[in-house]
């Protein structure tokens, strides 16, 4: 086949043609989303972190209030699978005990600092009181210029 020949497609087998309902937003969302593997494997891997965090907890139940100085630095086994630390603490218990207190505040902590500036050299940093960052109050090049 010559390059001027050119084989022409139909609509039906571009996948081109209407159908009688149209496709959500979410649902086109998620077609583009699932076509990056990498988007996959991180979305399972959060996925598994709330799963560990938040109903590990029910399924390995554990004593995260009390000591069991028994226990102090006992090596992984059966009944402790990572083992105990130094005051008897399931290591297990408390990396899912750990995860479901500090998980709600890393999954806000971006919204917040984007919300108030923070770090980032924004004018939102400036001290209210001296004015300093502010450009053009406080700061050492307005000073200069005056």
């Amino acid at each position: 086949m010559s390059e001027a020949q050119v084989v022409a497609a139909t609509d039906a087998e571009l996948g081109l043609e209407l159908s009688d309902k149209p496709r959500g937003m979410f649902v086109r969302a998620w077609e583009v989303f699932a076509e990056n593997k990498l988007a996959l494997a991180g979305l399972g891997f959060i996925v598994f972190i709330l799963l560990f965090c938040f109903v590990g907890p029910h399924i390995y139940v554990t004593n995260q209030v009390n000591t069991d100085l028994i226990d102090t630095l006992c090596t992984p086994s059966g009944q402790h699978l990572l083992g105990c630390d130094d005051v008897g603490y399931d290591e297990l218990g408390r990396l899912m005990a750990g995860g479901a207190d500090t998980t709600p505040a890393e999954g806000t902590a971006p919204a917040e600092a984007t919300a108030g500036g923070e770090d980032d050299g924004s004018a939102a940093d400036a001290s209210p009181i001296t004015g300093i960052g502010t450009p053009g109050t406080g700061s050492p090049a307005a000073q200069e210029d005056s």
